[in-house]
């Protein structure tokens, strides 16, 4: 029984760092968890990586590469234009500010609908 303890913890902690639903824990006549699982918007949404959808947590207005670097907690910058931003790019889920120069040293990145509808929807099964 001891050990077990230990293992819903481990759940808890597991759900909250994917940004999951916290497990609901019942102990009537048998003991149950309820463990939510992400949702996603609706088929049109595409399906996105965690690291793309924390990228889409911290966007808000328009924002540098540098700027989601930092908010990201993020050095690498080949890391980050490969599994953060080109992905989510390639999603439809952010654009470029100047499309035309995609190295502008200007070039600043914002959501498009598709990705406010997702982040509305992350934000909601933070709640």
């Amino acid at each position: 029984m001891e050990r077990w303890n230990t293992g819903t913890l481990l759940i808890v902690r597991i759900a909250k760092k994917v940004g999951l639903k916290e497990p609901e824990f019942e102990d009537d006549d048998e003991f149950k968890i309820v463990i939510y699982r992400k949702a996603y918007l609706s088929e049109a949404t595409p399906e996105a990586t965690p690291e793309v959808e924390r990228l889409i947590r911290v966007m808000d207005g328009e924002k540098g590469r540098l700027e989601l670097q930092l908010l990201l907690a993020l050095k690498d910058e080949k890391y980050f234009r490969n599994n953060f931003k080109q992905k989510a790019l390639d999603l439809g889920l952010i654009e470029m500010t100047i499309p035309g120069k995609p190295t502008s040293g200007n070039q600043k990145y914002r959501l498009t609908a598709l990705g406010k509808k997702l982040k509305e929807k992350l934000e909601g099964q933070a709640r």
